[in-house]
């Protein structure tokens, strides 16, 4: 996959998907080169201790490392981090990701609008932002702040 088309240079990529979207994930995973070079984030409407079954799927899947996010975990160029269930995933800085238990957004957590608004703030226009599935709300919000 490249990356050729995007204005400016891409410092990260985010993506969210609704609970169907597993197959779209996989799909677009297979696409990414061992060389890809920038972190990929990755929020995915998922039922309570679906990570490990999703992880073990998607791993399957592409050629990057895939990581379950945790708390303060510094984020690495060419690497995939889901968003754990019942977690909000944020970027804080440009290379720490954090979780929280706030409230669902959209009836949402993980939501897809908490990861874009927060990486937008950190990355700006160096932000590529792809929402592939979904059935609610959650990720206008969020496509909306990585255009402005």
């Amino acid at each position: 996959m490249s990356l050729a088309s995007v204005g400016g240079k891409p410092g990260a990529v985010v993506l969210g998907a609704s609970a169907g979207g597993l197959n779209a994930l996989g799909y677009l995973f297979s696409e990414f080169g061992e060389d890809f070079p920038l972190p990929i984030l990755v929020t995915k409407h998922v039922g309570l201790n679906d990570d490990s079954g999703m992880l073990r799927i998607l791993a399957r899947q592409s050629a990057l490392p895939l990581k379950l996010a945790t708390d303060k975990h510094r984020i690495q160029p060419g690497t995939i981090y889901l968003a754990p269930a019942g977690y909000h995933m944020l970027v804080e800085e440009p290379n720490l990701i954090s979780l929280n238990l706030e409230a669902p957004v959209a009836h949402s957590r993980p939501s897809i609008d908490v990861l874009f608004q927060s990486a937008a703030r950190i990355y700006g226009t160096e932000l590529v932002a792809v929402v592939l599935t979904g059935a609610n709300r959650d990720g206008a919000d969020g496509i909306r702040a990585v255009k402005s």
